[in-house]
């Protein structure tokens, strides 16, 4: 099975990637534009489809929730605005939204399914 574009995946050793699109280069031919993170930091790089493994018990499939917690900033789906300590949020499957943002969704017709609701953001602004 192939890595698909869109989604993200984690390798047994902590590895993390994000597949974010497939191109065909001039000279590798087909290749994955991929995110590559491991808590610490992340790059971004072109990877040839022919190298990449295919996906095995070694990778596995993880949510975006899981990839964001990579990164100290957490921004918001609604607004792209990065939470600050003290915000009040909501999670939902889709990701991250501030109070306000989630309330324009609900007035609008469009509800993303909520998994948790807190009262603000924990102390070290890292959200997950």
């Amino acid at each position: 099975m192939r890595f698909e574009v869109g989604k993200f995946y984690m390798h047994e050793r902590g590895r993390m990637v994000a597949v974010i699109a497939e191109v065909k280069t001039y000279k590798w031919g087909p290749c994955y534009v991929v995110e590559e993170a491991d808590g610490s930091g992340h790059s971004t790089s072109i990877v040839e489809v022919a190298t990449m493994p295919d996906l095995t018990t070694e990778w596995v499939e993880i949510g975006r929730r899981e990839w964001m917690k990579n990164f100290k900033d957490q921004e918001c789906e609604g607004c792209g605005k990065v939470f600050v300590e003290n915000d009040r949020y909501v999670v939902s499957d889709e990701g991250y939204y501030h109070s306000e943002c989630y309330a324009k969704f609900i007035a609008s017709g469009v509800k993303p399914s909520v998994v948790e609701v807190s009262k603000e953001i924990p102390q070290d602004s890292r959200i997950g």
